[in-house]
């Protein structure tokens, strides 16, 4: 039993190495670190959604890549952070309006997930129109989005 908590512990040290390594932009050396948690404890899904988001920006390997995050956010579907890994995997991967979804399952989950709400912004993602049968330019949509905007309050929780 101590033998596995052992091996438990490392699988942890190195995910949490590949995600320093991966903040720091040192890709390779991530890679091998959260595949190597990866195989310590397979089971564990945070190891193979960073694995698949991993593999997907630096591995070169989207498709692998966003296979690994889906399965880890079918797994446990109710953790954003898989779902935001996912979306990021398949950002990297030119697949934007999966992403988007993706980003916005993870937002259903924890509407203030912070990283979710940034990667949409970042990725230009507007609220939808006060009378979405106007156009965007018209008076009636543009004058009281104005007032919205500027009254505060999340820039992507309205998201439908």
């Amino acid at each position: 039993m101590a033998q596995q908590d052992e091996t438990l512990e490392s699988a942890e040290e190195f995910y949490r190495a590949g995600v320093i390594l991966m903040r720091r932009g040192r890709g390779q050396e991530a890679l091998r670190a959260l595949r190597k948690a990866r195989e310590l404890d397979p089971r564990e899904t945070r190891y193979l959604s960073q694995y698949g988001l991993c593999l997907a920006t630096v591995g070169g390997k989207h498709r692998e890549g966003v296979q690994l995050c889906q399965a880890a956010a079918e797994e446990e579907f109710y953790r954003p952070e898989l779902y935001c890994n996912l979306g990021l995997a398949l950002l990297a991967g030119g697949r934007v309006r999966e992403a988007q979804a993706a980003f916005r399952e993870g937002l259903s989950l924890d509407p203030r997930d912070r990283t979710i709400i940034r990667e949409l912004e970042r990725m230009g993602v507007r609220r939808r129109p006060l009378f979405p049968f106007l156009d965007r330019r018209n008076p009636l949509n543009r004058w009281p989005g104005i007032m919205r905007h500027r009254l505060g309050g999340d820039s992507v929780a309205l998201l439908s």
